[in-house]
């Protein structure tokens, strides 16, 4: 279960580079509610779908959804929240509405790995369906907790794992967007992977180049910051 709150946190936020999914669990000093709650519900996204990915094959189907903002007692101790779901009521769900879309995702036809809102698909957000995305948090999950995977491990980003020519790819290998006039294509510096702009946003230094920062794709800023950002109070 989501939340449409997932399209508030980017993964990657250039301007919060404290919050992105790398820093599990976040350290009290750099906690936000609102941001946490949101690169969560992002999580769920992504790990839904990285879990069918990796089940699909035993017939089994994940998906997620939104279940629409509901008249509860969620905001009872924030008298902030309270104060909002009072105003708002009459416009808000009802528990029976807001489990509607859970149960359907339960008994009903459902699209493998899609995201659900009103007992139908919606489109997630661009970070939500980015497949580098959801195998890292995986892992990142995995690690947390323990357990060791290999099933469907997909490979990290090599560094000049191999530059690719222009022509190689019509499209991003990411997002899939096909490149065009506006969407131009980038090569990540550090795996050499053709990517568009919305999925290389960040720069970081890397080891050969004069530059101090150049663009990497998100994927391989996300395994940087895991490598170099992995020491508790760093």
């Amino acid at each position: 279960v989501s939340s449409e709150a997932h399209r508030g946190m980017p993964l990657m936020p250039r301007s919060s580079p404290k919050f992105n999914i790398t820093k599990l669990p976040p350290e009290e000093r750099d906690y936000h509610p609102y941001r946490n709650y949101a690169l969560s519900k992002l999580g769920n996204i992504l790990y839904s779908r990285e879990l069918h990915r990796r089940m699909e094959h035993n017939g089994i189907i994940s998906v997620s959804l939104h279940p629409g903002v509901i008249r509860t007692s969620l905001g009872q101790n924030n008298t902030q929240l309270e104060r909002v779901f009072s105003l708002f009521s009459p416009f808000l769900k009802t528990p029976a509405q807001g489990a509607a879309t859970s149960v359907f995702c339960c008994v009903g036809p459902v699209q493998a790995a899609a995201y659900y809102s009103d007992c139908a698909p919606k489109q997630p957000s661009t970070d939500a369906t980015n497949r580098s995305f959801a195998a890292l948090l995986f892992r990142l999950t995995a690690h947390l907790i323990g357990v060791e995977t290999d099933e469907g491990e997909p490979e990290a980003p090599t560094p000049g794992g191999g530059w690719m020519n222009d022509d190689e790819s019509n499209e991003c290998l990411l997002c899939d967007a096909p490149f065009t006039f506006t969407r131009r294509r980038h090569h990540c510096r550090n795996c050499g992977q053709l990517v568009c702009a919305a999925c290389s946003r960040n720069r970081t230094p890397l080891p050969g180049y004069i530059s101090w920062e150049v663009r990497v794709c998100d994927p391989c800023a996300l395994h940087c910051l895991s490598t170099f950002s992995s020491t508790p109070g760093e």
